[in-house]
């Protein structure tokens, strides 16, 4: 699976949940989700990396796709077909409804209490965060 179609997941949802997000939101929901799915499955959500920028953690393909946007919400909504078992899209959908009712920044703010983020961004802005050090960290 691809961060491209989890994203596209996350925003419908958020958007017929009528709680669009923004791009900025939108990545910081794919890390927590990622980190929680996992803890849960102890599997990657998806094989994308995330890179390490000034407001935490960033898919580079998901970023460029909806940064037209600006800081506004992203109104669409996909027709996304994850092909998971259904206890697992119950659990994503779970995990997204938490995330989505914590505004932007607290979820900026938690994002940068993270140490796989940290230790990334302090090599330098646009350094890979390993998806194994997401992993260990959240299994923490």
């Amino acid at each position: 699976m691809n961060a491209m179609l989890i994203a596209e997941y996350i925003i419908s949802k958020c958007y017929n949940d009528q709680k669009p997000v923004s791009n900025l939101k939108l990545q910081k929901m794919l890390y927590f989700l990622f980190g929680y799915y996992c803890k849960k499955y102890d599997e990657y959500l998806f094989e994308d990396d995330f890179v390490a920028w000034k407001l935490g953690p960033v898919i580079l393909d998901v970023y460029f796709s909806f940064n037209n946007n600006i800081s506004n919400p992203i109104c669409e909504s996909f027709d996304v077909d994850l092909e998971l078992s259904s206890d697992r899209i119950s659990f994503i959908d779970k995990k997204i409804e938490e995330l989505q009712v914590k505004s932007t920044w607290e979820l900026v703010e938690e994002s940068h209490k993270t140490t796989p983020w940290i230790n990334a961004f302090a090599k330098g802005k646009g350094h890979i965060i390993e998806s194994f050090d997401i992993a260990t960290y959240f299994e923490a």
